[in-house]
């Protein structure tokens, strides 16, 4: 049997595009370039050198890639890098259609934490 690892890359690799709506690819492209593009904003934000200097000290086995810096890292630490820099701005998942995900600020809440 599969692990949940192995499903999950199974349905990333396999699952044929043509299967996929073109508002989920196009939802899909935007969340991706908002990712992509708050990793490049964020590896000029406070705290990142340090991080990652912090874990190049760490060491270990490398594992796993960080965005932007290419950096080898074992899985664990090049998880925590990605994900901090992906969300060191607040708008970093604001890429879905404005009638679906509205990043705007509600007392401390977006429209997509209220569902």
């Amino acid at each position: 049997m599969a692990t949940p690892e192995e499903q999950i890359a199974h349905f990333v690799c396999y699952w044929p595009l043509g299967d996929v709506s073109a508002a989920v690819q196009l939802t899909v492209r935007r969340m991706l370039l908002a990712v992509v593009g708050t990793g490049l904003a964020g590896a000029a934000e406070d705290g990142i050198t340090e991080l990652r200097e912090i874990l190049l000290e760490t060491g270990g086995v490398p594992q796993a890639t960080t965005l932007i810096f290419g950096d080898k890292l074992p899985a664990a630490a090049a998880a925590q890098f990605n994900a901090t820099l992906c969300r060191t701005r607040r708008n970093s998942m604001c890429a879905g259609p404005q009638d679906e995900l509205d990043c705007r600020p509600r007392h401390g809440y977006t429209r997509a934490h209220r569902r």
